[in-house]
């Protein structure tokens, strides 16, 4: 159970359980039943050393602990009540820290401070249904796209949760601030097909942690996922399709530069995951696709063509495109379940597409379209390396990932990220969405020339002592490529990031 409470979960042993679908179970709790009403309380704390250097030569240590405390409420299957609250404190921001502990200071409430820290409602919804399967939910929640059902069998879990949920929707959990959102959504069951529909504004959170949790009024999004439940059409195969809508409305003047500008975005995607047995063990393959419409005021587009114009919010040039991008995911793996340790090897590509001609229809009255896939608001953390240099933008991303159990409670993990650019025309994206209400959560940097943004490898360890105990720790290392070591505002092209993290829940 412990993934439910640290930033991401490895799955030690098939029988591990994963956190819900819905992200707001969580067990194990202290509990009062009396009739059909049930009353839990929820606890738990993390502390998490991290430390720090991203294409700097000077490492940064920070230190964090955030605590949650959930009351929850329930009435047969039909109501349900929660309200969780939340305490994070991140420490030692250096003023010259780089990677994510810049991003944590940089977001600091003015002036930037060495510590932040806060107090706030994470979760706080009604949820009425006809049982747990059809309900609908209002307040503010966690929302992470394809997650409307879930798998007992840890291979099954693993692959719904951390292969395929939070790809375009997710709270960026492994985070000390996290997000969520406020809004509303829906499930409905029937005959092995199952509708989730979501409407929401994001909170912010995530990096910002000293004013968390507010709400970003002008930056709105809803969708629908369709999934066909295994076992429905195919023996051993779920089937999903799905929609997102994104609308940033924010005025320019209230966001500083730089800023895309105003979007309205459509992604229509479909996916296919399948656990086939096949000799001593089973073969699983994901396929995932998506394709967006819509349009893009591009605020970029007058610096991009003439590095003399200054980018910002009404940068000379800026226009509106119309959006036409893409992105695909192939992964296929192979586990022995039935010999030590478990072994399983996967591999895969996920690539989203660039823009090979990013200064297309220059001028105030200048078209064009825009072919940067745009990532919407993910949790990237799970998919692109653990150093967190990329976004599922402008990328391909080959993948080589091992995972070994060599005991019942202790997992471990070993991967290889080599990244591209899909074009060298476009930049390298980074970030995790809007999490804050003066910026899109997103940045970029040149490609100075070159498709190469590096090779990554990261290894992880999980170990759950008891119920209530988990430990983990692990190691990222980027060598980073062409598109780091031609950029003058490096001082060194790597990145490395090592943490040691303890939680507690009760």
């Amino acid at each position: 159970m412990f993934s439910a409470f640290l930033f991401f979960g490895l799955p030690a042993q098939s029988e591990e359980v994963e956190p819900e679908p819905d992200g707001w179970r969580m067990t194990p709790s202290i509990g009062w039943k009396q009739g059909d009403h049930r009353f839990d309380i929820h606890f738990n704390s993390r502390f998490r050393w991290e430390r720090w250097e991203a294409q700097t030569n000077k490492s940064d240590n920070i230190y964090a602990f955030r605590t949650r405390l959930a009351g929850e409420y329930a009435w047969k299957d039909r109501v349900r009540v929660l309200a969780e609250g939340q305490h994070a404190n991140v420490f030692d921001l250096d003023q010259n820290a780089s990677g994510a502990a810049a991003l944590y200071r940089g977001n600091a409430h003015h002036p930037p401070s060495s510590s932040v820290n806060s107090f706030r409602v994470r979760q706080l919804f009604v949820q009425g249904g006809l049982d747990s399967e059809n309900w609908l939910r209002v307040g503010r929640q966690d929302l992470k796209n394809a997650s409307a059902i879930s798998y007992a069998e840890g291979n099954w879990s693993y692959l719904k949760n951390k292969r395929i949920g939070q790809r375009l929707v997710g709270g960026v959990g492994w985070t000390h601030g996290e997000r969520s959102y406020d809004g509303v959504s829906a499930r409905m069951e029937q005959d092995g097909h199952v509708l989730h529909l979501y409407a929401a504004e994001p909170t912010t959170g995530v990096f910002e942690i000293d004013r968390a949790y507010k709400r970003q009024k002008d930056l709105i999004f809803g969708g629908v996922d369709w999934t066909v439940e295994r076992g429905t059409w195919f023996e051993n195969t779920e089937l999903g399709a799905f929609f997102v809508g994104f609308a940033d409305v924010r005025d320019t003047q209230d966001v500083v530069p730089p800023f895309f500008g105003d979007i309205n975005i459509y992604t229509f995607g479909v996916s296919s995951l399948g656990v086939y047995p096949m000799g001593p063990g089973n073969l699983d393959v994901i396929l995932w696709g998506a394709a967006q419409v819509g349009q893009y005021a591009d605020r970029y587009a007058a610096c991009d063509a003439n590095p003399n114009v200054a980018c910002g919010p009404l940068a000379p040039g800026a226009r509106n495109l119309d959006q036409l991008a893409w992105a695909g995911i192939a992964e296929v793996g192979y586990q022995l379940p039935d010999v030590w340790g478990k072994p399983w090897l996967r591999t895969g590509v996920n690539f989203a597409s660039g823009d090979s001609n990013p200064a297309q229809g220059q001028g105030v009255s200048g078209g064009g379209n825009r072919n940067t896939f745009f990532n919407l608001l993910p949790t990237t953390h799970l998919y692109y390396g653990y150093a967190d240099q990329v976004a599922f933008s402008n990328l391909i991303d080959l993948l080589v990932q091992f995972k070994l159990s060599p005991a019942p409670k202790l997992g471990l993990e070993l991967a290889f990220h080599q990244f591209w650019l899909y074009t060298n025309r476009d930049a390298r994206y980074f970030g995790a969405g809007a999490f804050e209400k003066r910026s899109l959560g997103y940045g970029r940097s040149p490609s100075n020339g070159s498709n190469n943004v590096g090779q990554e490898i990261d290894f992880v360890v999980n170990y759950s002592v008891n119920e209530h105990l988990g430990l983990m720790a692990g190691v990222a290392h980027l060598f980073g490529g062409g598109v780091f070591s031609r950029n003058p505002n490096y001082s060194d092209k790597d990145a490395n990031w090592a943490f040691f993290q303890v939680a507690l829940s009760y």
